[in-house]
């Protein structure tokens, strides 16, 4: 294990470490090593808060402030959690940007390889941050009365809905407007005197069948493009809900002095927040307005339905007619439609071969249905008139141009070279040129660049297939 990661684990344990000001705390000394928390944030901050190359050395202190302001119990100020959390969301960028995030089991296959070791120590940073984050949470629910943790929740449980697919949530689909027919079905069938009958029990076949037909339904939708819609699974699972739920799982955990056995489980929850917040903060800073579309000048004169545009998409599209481009198809539509808590986040554009395993296994109906759409053809996709499908094939031709295309790299290469951004990649991206991103919580593709200053420069921004159609060619051009 390097330096930085032994730090790491030593913060955890409370080991003790000196910083620059020769300040050595052993654990079970003073609460903070005598210093005020505010200073001890400042520093995480000035050590931690940026992308800059951090030394060594500097992370080592800035990990020593941490452990030391987690043992403090004075209360922290506005200004100090804010800058907690911008360490937190410093600190995913560099993970992601190192190495990407890194599985235990990854570590242990790559015990020498110095971008894991140094991803695997940032990552392990990044879980105390969250769980200085949490503390100071936590103590301000108690400090405020509002502890309702009966101590009988189960954390390990996953707060989001286990079955809920990405294209769920940006298609015109609605689990309320399927209740209402069932319902109205139920009463129909009570006035014409027919007695409900018992549930029927389906054989794995019938069972296959009735998921398939589901799916083909699904499938069928068109991108929602009203601003205005919104399901209580969209406002419950939105980037912020979803922040505070793992920051309050984080705090029960803080609450119960629970940390060494739920070390795996304060892993997860720190990933989670930092993304669910990392959105958020890209939700207000590219798209701050639900209902209006944002085009540049240039964007402004392109016209996606004229006979140009659409040969240039046309032309996109086939860039992955072949044996990779197709398994590229394949795999992206399989990302759309099985769900998002399956699917979790991944750095290039391919499934792994343990995840295809597992869902050609639990879910052979969108397997099927995805191999099968891709044997049928990227041109038969992209004319097809399913939005789904046309989604995927114009993304998987951006592909071909932005990945290398040979399969075994496309398993090992970030996905589009970081130029495009989906909500089940997670991938460095590039240093200069225009980027493009799709926000789920307004269902809008956003393509932007960054100033000298870092600042973004939107230049698109618009829901539905037009919007990632629009958002290509300017990219192009």
């Amino acid at each position: 294990m390097c330096m930085c990661a032994r730090v790491c684990v030593n913060a955890m344990v409370g080991g003790g470490e000196e910083d620059d000001d020769g300040d050595s705390s052993v654990g079970g000394s003073s609460a903070a090593g005598g210093r005020d928390i505010g200073y001890l944030i400042d520093r995480i901050y000035s050590y931690l808060g940026h992308d800059r190359p951090i030394p060594l050395k500097s992370h080592s202190r800035g990990v020593v402030a941490l452990r030391k302001a987690c043992q403090s119990e004075q209360t922290v100020e506005q200004e100090g959690a804010t800058k907690l959390v911008f360490v937190v969301l410093a600190l995913l960028r560099r993970v992601i940007s190192v190495h990407g995030v890194t599985t235990p089991e990854e570590a242990i296959l790559n015990p020498d390889d110095e971008s894991v070791i140094e991803a695997v120590a940032f990552q392990r940073t990044l879980m105390l941050t969250f769980l200085l984050i949490a503390r100071v949470d936590a103590n301000s629910v108690v400090r405020h009365g509002d502890d309702n943790d009966s101590g009988d929740e189960d954390d390990d449980e996953d707060c989001v809905s286990s079955t809920t697919c990405l294209w769920q949530h940006l298609s015109k689909a609605s689990k309320k407007r399927s209740r209402d027919e069932d319902s109205n079905d139920d009463a129909n069938a009570g006035d014409a005197g027919v007695e409900a009958s018992e549930p029927v029990l389906l054989t794995a076949l019938e069972k296959m069948d009735q998921d398939k037909r589901e799916l083909d339904d699904l499938i069928m939708l068109g991108w929602n493009m009203n601003p205005c819609s919104s399901t209580w699974n969209a406002l419950l699972h939105s980037p912020q809900a979803l922040a505070r739920e793992h920051l309050a799982r984080g705090g029960r955990v803080v609450r119960r002095g629970q940390f060494h056995h739920h070390v795996g489980l304060l892993d997860e929850l720190a990933l989670r927040f930092a993304r669910a917040t990392t959105e958020s903060f890209q939700t207000k800073f590219l798209c701050p307005k639900n209902d209006d579309d944002i085009l540049s000048l240039h964007a402004s004169g392109i016209d996606v339905n004229s006979e140009e545009s659409t040969t240039k998409l046309q032309t996109l599209a086939l860039n992955a007619d072949s044996e990779s481009g197709m398994v590229t198809y394949r795999d992206l539509l399989c990302s759309f439609l099985l769900p998002t808590t399956f699917i979790g986040k991944r750095r290039v554009l391919l499934l792994d071969r343990e995840s295809s395993t597992r869902a050609t296994r639990e879910f052979a109906h969108i397997v099927a249905l995805s191999h099968d759409s891709a044997m049928a053809g990227i041109s038969a996709a992209f004319g097809s008139n399913n939005e789904l499908k046309s989604t995927c094939a114009l993304l998987a031709g951006l592909a071909m141009l932005t990945t290398n295309k040979d399969q075994d790299m496309l398993r090992r290469s970030h996905a589009f070279g970081g130029v495009v951004q989906l909500p089940f990649l997670e991938t460095k991206p590039p240093e200069n040129g225009m980027r493009i991103v799709l926000l789920p919580a307004r269902r809008t593709w956003v393509t932007y660049s960054l100033d000298h200053r870092g600042a973004p420069v939107v230049h698109v921004a618009k829901r539905g297939f037009e919007g990632l159609c629009l958002s290509a060619l300017v990219l192009l051009s």
